[in-house]
């Protein structure tokens, strides 16, 4: 009667045992899949390249639309809604300077593949590429706007993988008074983007 006692009680051990290794190892994989998304504050760092036309008339070594770095820092607040700020750099056939807020969003949530939205939005400084243009021609920068869809690869290390689409409007001006030449701009351009979040 003991010995019955004692299996019916070291099978129940053994099988809370074995439930409770499975659990652990599950809350241990989901805990790994989402810590990208659970983090309070956030860093991403991205390089793109926007392909598009440019004036003949201003060349610039055939740089034609590059999204040199793009670098956010921002707080969490829940999976769906990040916010941060952060500096970029463009090259058309003028360069610019932007400082841009960041919002962005999970859409699922411990996966190892996340899609996600982002709409990153600010204001450009011009400046002249390689210094070749004449002293009296004057650049402007202006507002932008840049919303993209995404997939965040969760390497479960430090940095997760960020591949993005989007597409940026970005406003320039340009005065050549030498031409009596002025040039209201809006860069469209298609975004593809790759970089690491941390």
């Amino acid at each position: 009667m003991i010995l019955k006692k004692f299996k019916i009680y070291f099978s129940l051990v053994c099988l809370l045992l074995v439930s409770g290794l499975g659990s652990a190892q599950s809350s241990t994989s989901e805990a790994e899949n989402s810590e990208t998304i659970n983090k309070r504050l956030y860093y991403s760092a991205m390089i793109g390249f926007m392909p598009g036309s440019q004036d003949d008339d201003f060349e610039n070594s055939g740089l034609r639309g590059l999204n040199i770095i793009n670098f956010m820092i921002g707080h969490r607040f829940n999976q769906y809604a990040h916010l941060g700020a952060g500096l970029a750099l463009d090259i058309y056939d003028m360069g610019l300077y932007s400082f841009r807020l960041d919002f962005r969003g999970f859409i699922l949530k411990e996966k190892n593949v996340n899609p996600y939205y982002s709409l990153q939005t600010g204001y450009g400084v011009a400046f002249d590429l390689n210094n070749r243009w004449d002293d009296r021609l004057e650049l402007k920068g202006g507002p932008l706007i840049h919303p993209a869809i995404g997939l965040m690869f969760n390497t479960h290390k430090a940095g997760d993988i960020l591949v993005e689409a989007g597409y940026l409007f970005q406003k320039a001006a340009r005065n050549d008074p030498d031409r009596q030449r002025f040039d209201d701009i809006l860069y469209q351009r298609l975004n593809i983007r790759l970089g690491l979040i941390f």
